[in-house]
Formats: C-alpha cells, sequence, structure tokens
C-alpha cells in the first residue's frame, strides 16, 4: 500500500497537494451547503471534452501526422528546432499546453535523433515547454487557467485576445529569437509512416469544434453530453486516456479556493497582496503554488482581470513547479535521458527564469502605460 501511494505521489504530485490543501481547507471550513457554488462546472466541462476529442483525434495521428509534414521539410538543425518549437507555440492554442507537449514532445525526440541531432534534446524540450505554456495563452481554451478566468470573468473571446495580445507577440519574438541561434547545420530529411484515415478524423475534428463552441460559450454546457455519448460509440479508448488527474486537480483547487475565499483573515490578505499589483503578485505566487490553483485563489479577490490573466499566464514560466506543463516535459526527459535531470533543470531554470524577467518588464510597462 505504502508503495503504491509513493508511486501515485510521484506520478500525479500535484494531485497528491491538492487533496492534502482540499482536506486542510475543509477543517477550516467544515462542508455545508455552500460547498455546492465552489466548482465551475463549465470549466471542468469544457477541459474534459477537449481532452478527450484530442485523445480520439491522437488515435487517427491527425497532430502527429500534421507535425510530420512541416518537420519532414526541414533540412537544417536551425529550420527543425524552430519547426518543432513553432509548431508546439501553434498547437498549444488549439488543445492545451499539457496535451501539446504530450503529443509533441515524443515526435521531437524521434525527429533529432533521425537526424543526427539528439544533442540538442534538452534544448528542445525546454523551448517546446516555453512555447507551450506561452502559446496557449493567445485562446480561452489554451490552457486550464485561462478557461477558468474566461467564464469567471465572463470575458468577450474578443477582449479576451486583445489582453493577450502583447504579452503574447513579446513571447513568440523571444521564443523565435532564441531558436535562431542553433547553427544552420544541414542534415537528411525526415521521413514518417504514419497516416491520417479519413473519417474518423473529420468526426472528431467535428466534435473538437463543438468542444470549443463549448468553451467560447457559444453552446451550451449540455452540448457536451452529446460530445461524450458520440466518443462512446466510436472511441471508448480515448475517454479512457482522459487525464483524469489534471480534471481531479482542478476540481480539488475548487474546494480549496472556495474555502479559503470564506475564511475573512485569508480573504483580506489576498485582497490586499492583490490590490497592490495583481500582475506582478499572481506571477510570483505561480512559481511556487503554479499557475491553475494560483488563478482560482486569486480571481475572487481582484477585479482586474486583465492584469490577472496576464498574471498567471506569464508565470508559467520560471519554476519547473509554475506550470502542470513543465512537469510532463521533466517526465518525459527523464524517462528518455535517465540520471541526467539535473543538466536538464540547470538549463530549463535558466531560460524559463529569463523569460519571466523580460515578460514581466514588458507586461509591467504596459500596465503603466495604460495598455492593459
Amino acid at each position: 500500500m505504502r508503495a503504491r501511494l509513493v508511486e501515485v505521489a510521484r506520478r500525479e504530485p500535484f494531485l497528491v497537494v491538492a487533496a492534502v490543501a482540499a482536506l486542510a481547507s475543509c477543517v477550516l471550513r467544515p462542508p455545508d451547503a455552500g460547498y455546492r457554488e465552489y466548482v465551475d462546472v463549465r470549466t471542468l466541462t469544457c477541459l474534459f471534452c477537449v481532452l478527450a476529442v484530442v485523445r480520439a483525434l491522437e488515435h487517427t495521428h491527425f497532430f502527429s501526422v500534421l507535425a510530420e509534414r512541416i518537420i519532414g521539410v526541414l533540412r537544417t538543425r536551425r529550420s527543425l528546432v524552430l519547426g518543432l518549437v513553432t509548431v508546439t507555440l501553434v498547437t498549444s492554442m488549439l488543445i492545451t499546453n499539457d496535451m501539446a507537449l504530450l503529443t509533441l514532445l515524443p515526435l521531437a525526440a524521434i525527429a533529432l535523433r533521425a537526424t543526427g541531432n539528439d544533442d540538442l534534446l534538452a534544448f528542445v524540450f525546454v523551448m517546446e515547454t516555453v512555447a507551450a505554456n506561452l502559446g496557449g495563452m493567445l485562446t480561452p481554451f489554451g490552457s486550464p487557467q485561462n478557461l477558468y478566468l474566461y467564464h469567471f470573468y465572463a470575458l468577450d473571446p474578443r477582449d479576451f485576445v486583445r489582453i493577450m495580445a502583447l504579452p503574447f507577440a513579446v513571447s513568440a519574438l523571444l521564443v523565435t529569437a532564441v531558436c535562431l541561434g542553433v547553427r544552420r547545420t544541414p542534415h537528411d530529411p525526415v521521413r514518417f509512416e504514419d497516416r491520417v484515415p479519413r473519417w474518423p478524423t473529420a468526426l472528431h475534428l467535428l466534435l473538437f469544434v463543438a468542444s470549443l463552441g463549448i468553451a467560447l460559450r457559444l453552446l451550451p454546457v449540455a452540448a457536451g453530453v452529446v460530445v461524450v455519448a458520440v466518443l462512446l460509440v466510436v472511441d471508448r479508448a480515448a475517454l479512457a486516456r482522459v487525464d483524469y488527474g489534471l480534471m481531479a486537480t482542478l476540481a480539488l483547487f475548487f474546494v480549496v479556493a472556495g474555502n479559503l475565499a470564506r475564511l475573512p483573515s485569508v480573504g483580506d490578505v489576498m485582497a490586499e497582496l492583490l490590490d497592490r499589483d495583481p500582475l506582478v503578485v499572481s506571477a510570483l505566487a505561480s512559481q511556487v503554488l503554479s499557475n491553475v490553483p494560483t488563478a482560482i485563489l486569486a480571481a475572487p479577490f481582484t477585479g482586474e482581470h486583465a492584469q490577472l490573466l496576464v498574471g498567471v499566464n506569464v508565470g508559467g514560466v520560471g519554476t519547473v513547479v509554475a506550470s502542470l506543463a513543465s512537469l510532463i516535459t521533466l517526465r518525459q526527459y527523464a524517462a528518455l535521458r535517465p540520471g541526467d535531470s539535473g543538466t536538464f533543470l540547470r538549463l530549463f531554470t535558466l531560460v524559463n527564469v529569463a523569460f519571466l524577467a523580460a515578460l514581466l518588464l514588458t507586461t509591467r510597462g504596459a500596465v503603466a502605460a495604460g495598455w492593459l
């Protein structure tokens, strides 16, 4: 039993932390009728549908083949790195940052090995993680914290994109500039064998559009039942492979946030801190708490939705615990290079802290200029 608990803690550290925090908060605020208001059903429904449909699309190799077609024409080390990282950045806007990494990190490892560029594995994994965490900021469904804040503040899609346009543009430019530092050494093209079946893929893409419609409030939450029902018929395995750990973690953090929000002392402290500088406070809090729980905890205590939204997204870079996606990368790298995690973490921290500093300076300047 003990060994099993240790394995769960190793595989799902955020879930364990969320469970302990939820239990502790329940001691401070015993269960009552108010608990029914904690969980954001639309956010969880949207996230579940997106994760399930992405898993179904993985079975058809849709994202892999799309990325393979792009990577297959890249003939130099520089273009390969830039292509891998750019594909990750764009994909994270559509299928959440953690799903983008789960899909594309293995592909990157194969492409680098096939072209004799295996020495770039750590650098590419770090840059793909930065791209996933920052690329996902541009859309409401690019990350769990975006989904939550988008629904919590009832934002308009155009307003959301307007808020995130500047930090996204700066992020994309920085990511591109770093990748251009790789030498332009030629290599053999990459060839892959996967093919995409037409009709299953078309059906899954239709379900994907429906999932985005729920996220954007164009369809009712009840439409999620239709998405799940179709998948039960055509691809039950996709439902089995949904990241239920992420779903449970998010639900538990709703409980933590709901309980803490009802404690006057905690509410006063949170409100005071966020009143001083919601952008910087949320970005720095994300370095310790991670950006999803930071968003859930902070939202009830500030009306500065733009600064909070930017803060938790920018705060996704920095420490390895700042985003769940970063822990996914660490696990994937450790599996490929056992015993080399220390070297990877040093490079990861150096690059991420530099990005965090640059983005905080830029976005803080935008706030001072009245752009946010």
